[in-house]
């Protein structure tokens, strides 16, 4: 009994010893007590492009000091980094960012993890990064998150808990006064490619083309980058557009978004047919600057077929056709007319004097004199600025053959320097109508003379 006594009271001896001698962390049930004794560490701070790179110390003097400044559209990165001298035996619950007028996404389902020796200590870190993506400019603030963890403690038991992270503040602004009007998007690389696809190596009407654009962006989301295919209004094609494919994944530590646009251009007209330029503008957040890229057009040569030309011409064809029709009636009806009344008297002249048949000539002009003045003479049936040629008239018909040019210029002149006789304007009309169109009902004509009637009613 003495034996048993004596060795619960070694038992009781080296526990309490055990007690004096271990350090008080090794009791702590906490994430508040582990921060304390400063075996959990969380750090939190914003990053962009340009600065991604920058060490401990910088991050926490730039915190401090200096308020990060991006671009509209610009990713700002959100870092928090949790570190402990034991390990997680979880991930964190990180709670959603909800910031007006800011888009966000987490840039990779799990954490960068790391390792570092502090005070001859080993220490496991976790870097989660939270894409920030601010749509408009202004200054914007981040409050504390609350992060749920799960810890190892020092006596090798779970401990669970919450932390919180520092307060971030950064401002956004327009890189650049020429994006006022423009459709434009922010990210550090673009690579913008084309193709085009044709149904048939020879393009006739109804045949298809297609025209593809892929824009591939760094560090933004593929919802922001704009719609470079507008649909188009043109009668030499009908434009079909296909819903964009819209995709953003990491590819080797790059985080890259995908727009895929697609249209076919069904053709309906036969010619030259273009496809303009695209212009895609971006900001460059690697380099600072604005970047403008032209992804080229296209301009192809349409065969007609017969059904597509008569529709293309049609007006044409319309107008020469019904030109056509009326130059044919003229000739038909001016045929007509000088079978009746024979050739008029001027082509009967001016033939005359081209044949220089003075003879003719004369006596056709003496009958122009006739019926215009009712004269007899030649120098009282032409005007007083033409007199003193008149008197010449027959010595210049009668030079010598080398001169016959002068003689016709002399004989032409004379048939326009005939006087005009004043007539009234009716009776003109009636001339040149009974001239030109015949008479309308010949036989009530000579009907109604026989009955007495002098005038037919028009």
């Amino acid at each position: 009994m003495n034996h048993l006594l004596s060795m619960n009271g070694c038992r009781s001896l080296i526990l309490l010893l055990a007690m004096l001698i271990t350090p008080t962390t090794l009791w702590a049930i906490s994430i508040s007590d582990l921060q304390q004794d400063k075996l959990l560490s969380i750090e939190t701070w914003l990053s962009t492009e340009t600065t991604a790179n920058r060490d401990t110390e910088n991050k926490q003097g730039s915190a401090q000091n200096k308020i990060l400044t991006a671009a509209i559209g610009e990713q700002v990165v959100l870092n928090i980094q949790l570190g402990t001298n034991r390990w997680f035996t979880r991930a964190p619950n990180i709670p959603e960012i909800e910031i007006a007028n800011v888009m966000n996404r987490q840039r990779q389902p799990f954490s960068v993890h790391s390792s570092k020796r502090i005070n001859g200590e080993t220490w496991s870190f976790q870097l989660w990064q939270i894409s920030l993506l601010p749509q408009s400019s202004g200054h914007y603030e981040l409050g504390e998150l609350a992060l749920d963890i799960e810890v190892m403690s020092p006596n090798d038991g779970k401990v669970a808990g919450t932390v919180r992270t520092q307060a971030q503040g950064f401002k956004v602004i327009l890189p650049d006064a020429n994006l006022v009007e423009e459709n434009w998007f922010s990210a550090s690389q673009v690579n913008i490619k084309q193709q085009w696809h044709q149904s048939n190596n020879k393009i006739m009407v109804g045949d298809s083309i297609r025209r593809d654009v892929t824009i591939e962006a760094s560090n933004t989301l593929s919802v922001l980058l704009p719609n470079v295919l507008q649909q188009q209004e043109n009668t030499q094609f009908q434009t079909y557009e296909t819903p964009a494919v819209l995709q953003d994944h990491e590819h080797r530590g790059d985080y890259l978004s995908t727009r895929k646009e697609q249209q076919t251009y069904i053709l309906q007209q036969g010619g030259e047919v273009s496809f303009p330029d695209i212009v895609v503008t971006w900001w460059d957040t690697k380099n600072q600057q604005l970047v403008k890229q032209v992804i080229q057009g296209k301009t192809i040569n349409v065969t007609h077929t017969l059904s597509s030309w008569l529709q293309h011409h049609r007006r044409i064809l319309v107008f020469f056709t019904i030109a056509l029709l009326f130059i044919l009636a003229s000739i038909l009806k001016l045929r007509q007319h000088l079978r009746r009344h024979g050739k008029p008297t001027w082509w009967l002249y001016f033939k005359a004097v081209n044949a220089q048949n003075w003879s003719l000539s004369l006596a056709l002009l003496y009958k122009k004199i006739r019926n215009n003045s009712g004269q007899l003479t030649l120098k009282r049936g032409i005007t007083s600025s033409q007199q003193q040629s008149a008197k010449n008239l027959q010595q210049t018909i009668s030079l010598p053959d080398n001169n016959h040019q002068i003689a016709k210029r002399c004989v032409f002149s004379m048939w326009f320097a005939v006087r005009q006789q004043h007539r009234n304007v009716n009776s003109a009309f009636k001339i040149w109508r009974h001239g030109i169109l015949p008479r309308a009902l010949p036989q009530l004509k000579r009907g109604l003379q026989k009955r007495g009637i002098d005038k037919l009613k028009r």
